[in-house]
Parts: structure tokens; sequence; C-alpha cells
């Protein structure tokens, strides 16, 4: 069952966050929700046909919080449906070189690859090569978004910019 074009109803859901002085963030949700509509509380809990769902993420940072490195999950447990997430963002050179990445695998081994590099020498120039991938079969969907399977697409772009706002005008590219 897709939930993505109909009501639902949440029936429960809890959340766990925090982060330490070491800069781990982590993450935690669960939830339950359903389909089917009933009049009271409990009966919605104890009756009808129940979705559960769980989130998780877990994110370090590096590089006196500059950079990180970051693992996700979520999971409908009802459909059996797992997703797993590593990413990561690297800043060089004070933020003039910058690496963005994440890699995304289902438990039916669908992949999906997001690269991006981007450089700022000046402050006024940026250029930027993007590179996204995604397998055919791969849905995550259940618990995210994911507008088009067996995909893929390179970018490459450069920009001027100003950053000093001038008369009425405060930013232009």
């Amino acid at each position: 069952t897709s939930y993505y074009d109909m009501p639902v109803i949440i029936k429960g859901a809890g959340k766990l966050t925090g982060k330490t002085l070491g800069g781990l963030s982590y993450g935690l949700m669960l939830g339950i929700s359903t389909l089917d509509d009933s009049t009271g509380w409990a009966n919605q809990l104890m009756k009808g046909k129940n979705r559960y769902e769980v989130v998780s993420r877990i994110k370090q940072d590096l590089f006196s919080g500059n950079s990180f490195i970051g693992f996700m999950h979520t999971s409908s447990l009802t459909d059996e449906e797992h997703i797993f997430s590593i990413d990561g963002m690297p800043n060089f050179l004070d933020n003039k070189i910058g690496i963005d990445g994440q890699i995304i695998m289902n438990q039916h081994d669908n992949k999906g690859i997001y690269g991006s590099v981007s450089f700022s020498p000046l402050g006024i120039f940026s250029g930027w090569i993007d590179y996204i991938q995604f397998d055919k079969g791969l849905d995550i969907n259940t618990l995210g978004y994911l507008w088009r399977e067996d995909y893929s697409q390179t970018k490459l772009g450069f920009q001027l910019q100003s950053l000093e706002p001038f008369s009425v005008i405060r930013d232009a590219s």
C-alpha cells in the first residue's frame, strides 16, 4: 500500500534526539500509522492495519564542526523496506573547496549516488560539478521521496556573484 497520496492517521510517535560535546548528533523516530479510521484512540491503536516506521540518524562533526560524516536508516517494518544511507561533507582551505556526497542503498542492493565538488577561490567566483545516479528499482518512497529512478545526470556550473550589496540591489549573480 502506498501512503503518499492517501490521508494517513498517526496513532502514535516518539522522538529522541541529542548531541554530545564531542560533536556526535543522534536521532531516533518511531511511529505507528494507519489508513483505517476508528472512533476512539484505544480502538485506533488496537484495531486496523497498523504500519510501523523507524528512522535513525547518526552524524559526527569533523574539523571543528566545519564538516561531517553521517549514517541514516529508514524502515517500514510492515513492508520490510529498509533504506541505508551514508553521507558526508568535508570542506577544505577555509571553505574554498567543498565535497558533498551521499550513497543510498535498499535491501535489494539498488543504489543511489549523489556527489558534488565546489570551488570558490576568490569569493566572487564559484564553480561546481554534480553527479546523480539512481538504479532502476530504487524505491525509497515508503519513508522518503525519490522523484525518479533509473536516472543519471551530470551538471557543471560557474557563477559570478556580488557579495556586497549596492544601492537597492542586495544580491546579484
